[in-house]
């Protein structure tokens, strides 16, 4: 009799340069036939074996060699123009790395209105462009060699099946690229995030004697203007190097920079607005959080997740003699290469501008050490998930029962008012979550809840990479940006988790169903026990329209007012009634990808 089945993935090869970790495997029923494998990378050959296990222990194994498909690519950086002639222009493509599938080709789109946005699905050759009036069109598809060479952009040459038409002298170009990735008959693609170009100035090639004296003028001007603004940087340098001298601790401290003490910030997809200050973020640092001493820090064996950058251990700080409990995400800055470095300080930048709300997991502080730097975060062991997934009694011994949940309602409702105020605070600083759910939710104290899992405080548990499908917004599915409105959908997802006391959404779904269905107008269903304000708000949060969509405060206020009018027994009850079951909870559903 065989009691049940082991099935392993073993990797073979990968397009992904980041290390996958050890091989995975699964055990499952005597009664399986079929099973979907979690937690693969995307564009990965895997060694697929399956053995028998009975009481004479593993049998003999079947093998099968298979790649998993490709995901979506990492989008590329802006192009960089070299210069600019009458009917050409000359860029340059900076490398990168796609994690999830190999770079097939890479593509230069051309954007003749400068303040033309650039829809992916009206992307065409330059004869389509002209004949549909779209003011942008591929320019040319090459091989993603070129990228470490420069480009000419207008050269009149066939690339494929795109015409690389000559430039207008008279117009002002924008250029940006983007990158195909097409892998056993799969094919996805990416494009480089949009911002302003510089405009290039085209001076006549054949200019009078008076506009040439003007321009010898110029010419001179700007040199000594140049001259001066950089003596000027020099002195300012030098004053403030000094200065920093005095601050400075005698003994090493180690740089939170790329390549000296000024780095370029990017926008990482947390705050959707372009920065293009430069900023010196050791110096922020050391003004505007605790630099702990690395001998009040206590890191622990403990291992508690897998961040983007690094890491996480539990930890202890001494703080005025008291210890305090907290998550220690521990980053070897010196290994991360250059992208890593920049979108990791950009997120530590905006957890500190974000500052403290009683709802939002905070910063305590950093530390540093030779080759490492500790950021170390709230520690609040018990997620909002947790608790609902407790709060289920039924299963539990003690018989006659009234309610179904140990949790009360005015408690639940509660949660929601707090996770909406931690949200309307995160949304004034102009931060997106992209990852709200129950999991991303901490409990301090069993009782306040506050939001986690956004920036740099994202992280997750060791072999377990989580999907977020199941609470995304429909616009998202279709290619549209991450916004506000997008985690007020998902808001409406975690108030119907938390009232249904840690339910999976859209449980009978699969999880590479739940995105068609959901474009297609599916919802989360409303129960006997949610009264109808509760399940009008969450549809509020689910209109296909964005302006529609409720604000975070307007959230809040509908929430409290139901408290208040103490309408919460009419929009909440756990009393237990006949046929009551509870709404589906799968494990192997939520937290793994």
């Amino acid at each position: 009799m065989i009691d049940y089945y082991v099935v392993s993935a073993v990797l073979i090869e990968t397009h992904a340069s980041i290390s996958l970790g050890p091989s995975l495997e699964w055990n499952y029923p005597n009664t399986t036939t079929k099973a979907e494998l979690l937690n693969l990378h995307p564009g990965t050959r895997y060694n697929i074996s399956v053995r028998a296990n009975s009481r004479l222990g593993l049998g003999a194994a079947k093998f099968l060699a298979a790649w998993t498909h490709i995901g979506e690519p990492t989008p590329p950086e802006d192009l960089e123009i070299i210069s600019r002639q009458k009917n050409t222009m000359i860029v340059k493509a900076k490398p990168i790395n796609n994690e999830n599938g190999p770079i097939s080709a890479y593509r230069f789109i051309v954007i003749s209105d400068v303040n033309a946005i650039v829809e992916e699905h009206n992307l065409r050759a330059w004869s389509d462009a002209q004949r549909d009036d779209i003011p942008y069109y591929i320019a040319a598809e090459v091989d993603s060699q070129v990228i470490q060479k420069e480009f000419t952009i207008g050269d009149g040459r066939w690339y494929g099946e795109y015409f690389n038409t000559p430039l207008s002298p008279e117009k002002t170009y924008r250029v940006t690229a983007g990158i195909r990735s097409t892998f056993e008959g799969i094919t996805r693609y990416a494009y480089a995030k949009q911002k302003p170009m510089m405009n290039v100035i085209i001076l006549d090639n054949k200019p009078n004697d008076e506009d040439s004296s003007l321009a010898h003028f110029l010419v001179v001007a700007i040199v000594f203007s140049a001259l001066l603004l950089c003596g000027c940087i020099v002195v300012y340098f030098v004053i403030r190097r000094r200065i920093g001298y005095r601050r400075r601790r005698a003994h090493y401290r180690q740089e939170l920079t790329l390549q000296g003490p000024i780095i370029e910030v990017v926008n990482d997809g947390y705050v959707p607005e372009e920065i293009d200050e430069r900023v010196n973020y050791y110096e922020k640092l050391q003004q505007q959080v605790w630099n702990i001493p690395r001998s009040s820090l206590e890191l622990k064996d403990e291992h508690v997740g897998q961040g983007r950058f690094g890491s996480l251990f539990k930890g202890v700080i001494q703080h005025r003699g008291i210890p305090m409990p907290t998550l220690i995400y521990s980053i070897e800055d010196g290994k991360l290469c250059d992208v890593d470095k920049r979108t990791m300080l950009k997120e530590l930048g905006s957890l500190i501008e974000c500052g403290k709300h009683n709802n939002v997991l905070a910063l305590v502080g950093t530390s540093e050490a030779p080759e490492t730097l500790y950021i170390v975060l709230e520690y609040h062991p018990a997620s909002l998930k947790d608790m609902l997934i407790e709060s289920r009694i039924l299963s539990q011994p003690e018989k006659d029962k009234i309610k179904f949940c140990s949790l009360l309602e005015n408690d639940i409702v509660s949660f929601a008012i707090g996770i909406s105020r931690g949200m309307e605070f995160l949304s004034s600083k102009k931060i997106i979550h992209k990852q709200l759910t129950s999991r991303n939710v901490a409990m301090a104290d069993g009782v306040i809840p506050k939001i986690t899992g956004f920036g740099i405080s994202s992280f997750h548990k060791q072999n377990q990479i989580p999907d977020y499908t199941r609470w995304t917004a429909q616009e998202v599915f279709k290619k549209c940006s991450f916004s506000t409105k997008s985690d007020v959908w998902s808001f409406g997802c975690l108030l119907w988790e938390i009232c249904v006391v840690g339910g999976t959404p859209y449980a009978n779904v699969e999880n590479h169903h739940v995105s068609a269905r959901v474009i297609h107008g599916l919802r989360l269903p409303q129960t006997e026990y949610i009264g109808d304000c509760l399940y009008q708000l969450m549809l509020d949060c689910w209109q296909i329209d964005l302006d529609e969509r409720p604000s975070f405060r307007d959230i809040t206020s509908t929430l409290e007012g139901i408290v208040n009018r103490n309408e919460v027994p009419i929009e909440l009850n756990f009393m237990l009634y006949p046929g009551f079951q509870y709404m589906p909870y799968f494990d192997d559903l939520e937290p793994l990808s």
